[in-house]
């Protein structure tokens, strides 16, 4: 299946999701510059159910570009079942993240997580 004649794989601003961050704690966040969206064509004009995949160390977009979203076999996937796909893109912070994997063991703290 072609997930490309579809449906659209779109790019999107993360940063705008965390308006109330200082310049220092957004870039020790973690957080990519932007993220990737795919929606079926489909589900432009039915409801259709919206799975978040995240992605391993090493796999962000600023070092893969597109290639985890559309090398791995999800967009496909989402294709033919008619699922929305969201990307969220992480990103490597110096001496504490540098493969740009998300934060699960915590090395973001209180005074460097934004929340929105």
């Amino acid at each position: 299946m072609d997930w490309n004649e579809k449906g659209k794989l779109m790019t999107f601003d993360q940063h705008e999701f965390l308006p109330s961050c200082e310049e220092e704690a957004l870039r020790k966040s973690g957080i990519g510059e932007h993220g990737y969206l795919y929606v079926p064509d489909v589900c432009f004009s039915k409801s259709c159910h919206l799975h978040i995949v995240l992605h391993g160390a090493s796999q962000y977009a600023g070092k893969l570009g597109r290639t985890f979203p559309t090398q791995t076999g999800y967009l496909e996937y989402a294709a033919s079942n008619d699922l929305v796909l969201l990307f969220p893109q992480a990103a490597p912070v110096v001496k504490v993240n540098p493969k740009g994997a998300w934060d699960f063991w915590g090395y973001t703290d209180r005074q460097l997580f934004c929340t929105n």
